[in-house]
């Protein structure tokens, strides 16, 4: 016969409602293929009305949980020709009360935040998420579901089970963080001097360190200046002004190696109102050196993540290794941004900052 016989016909990925079908081909031209599917044993192939696949392996949806099913398959060589069916296989679903897994999160928000699921067939589920010691569960919900009432920059863990199943049946856990609420203001003002942040490695830091809801940009390829701005500390040398953390910014240029450069950008977090604030900060220089000469901008940020919408307010110079005043007023500020950012110029021939 031109329209050859299939073989090794095998079913998985298994689940309470779907089974994955493959096969080897009789021959390389085999394109299209129908699979008859019964649940008795002994049911005629030839008298149910075939499933067309047009893939291989191929995906059976809509099966009965907890169910035994019986398939053959044949190709179908087009013009009205079929192979002959394969040898008869059997499988069984799963039950629809498998504890969910692939569990995700989305649409994250400053109080609410999605969660899905793999839902094994089953419709109703119970959820609970954790913060710290805290536990709150929420009963006969459908897949997504959003958690809402949240608070802004927490982290939250986040579980699911079927409504059938025992009450230890609970999927693996999911964690997120949600969104940083804006800062507003009052008249009691709003500080940060890294001291309370725990710094991974001094001196040669590895991995940026940041306090909660700030953000960073450097996009050099050199991995040894990657993480300026970070949070730095140096037992050896106090380079704090207070103890025993600052913030530093690192940018180094030699003619004979390339350490690809960039401005970097420390981004504040979100606030109300920029153009009411006043900022006071503290900077040092690296060394007294005019090489080691470093310009810092003080601006404004719409996107925390795009440096074009960076908007110049101040300019500042340090040449001196004790630290000096620096007071910016945002008053002369009229755009809508809400994100104030430090932005130290990039090294080049004259300076190595």
């Amino acid at each position: 016969p031109s329209c050859l016989e299939l073989s090794d016909v095998a079913v998985s990925d298994i689940t309470a409602t779907t089974a994955q079908v493959s096969w080897t081909n009789g021959s390389d031209d085999q394109s299209a293929w129908q699979i008859a599917l019964g649940t008795e044993a002994s049911f005629d192939k030839d008298a149910v009305t075939p499933i067309d696949a047009d893939a291989n392996p191929f995906t059976l949806t809509d099966l009965t949980p907890e169910t035994t099913y019986y398939i053959y398959v044949r190709a179908n060589c087009g013009e009205g020709e079929f192979s002959a069916w394969s040898q008869k296989l059997a499988f069984a679903t799963k039950s629809s009360c498998e504890t969910p897994t692939d569990l995700s999160v989305s649409a994250i928000t400053t109080s609410s935040a999605a969660i899905s699921w793999e839902k094994y067939g089953q419709e109703s589920f119970n959820l609970r998420y954790i913060q710290g010691t805290d536990t709150t569960v929420v009963s006969a919900v459908a897949c997504p579901y959003t958690i809402s009432g949240l608070s802004a920059n927490t982290a939250y863990r986040v579980q699911v089970q079927p409504v059938c199943a025992e009450a230890d049946a609970w999927s693996a856990s999911i964690t997120f963080r949600t969104e940083c609420a804006s800062l507003v203001i009052d008249e009691n003002g709003w500080d940060e001097n890294f001291d309370a942040l725990t710094i991974a490695s001094e001196y040669t830091p590895s991995v940026r360190t940041l306090p909660s809801c700030w953000s960073a940009i450097n996009t050099t390829t050199y991995s040894s200046y990657s993480v300026y701005p970070t949070a730095y500390y140096y037992s050896y040398t106090n380079y704090a002004s207070s103890t025993p953390n600052s913030l530093r910014f690192y940018s180094y240029y030699y003619s004979y190696t390339d350490y690809d450069p960039q401005d970097q950008y420390a981004v504040l977090p979100q606030m109300d109102a920029v153009n009411t604030l006043r900022m006071s900060l503290k900077a040092r220089a690296y060394d007294t050196y005019s090489s080691y000469d470093a310009t810092f901008i003080v601006g404004v940020m719409s996107d925390p993540a795009d440096t074009a919408t960076f908007v110049p307010v101040a300019t500042f110079k340090p040449t001196s290794t004790s630290y000096s005043d620096y007071q910016v007023a945002f008053n002369s500020y009229a755009g809508a941004g809400q994100y104030i950012a430090i932005k130290m110029e990039k090294a080049n021939a004259s300076t190595s900052t």
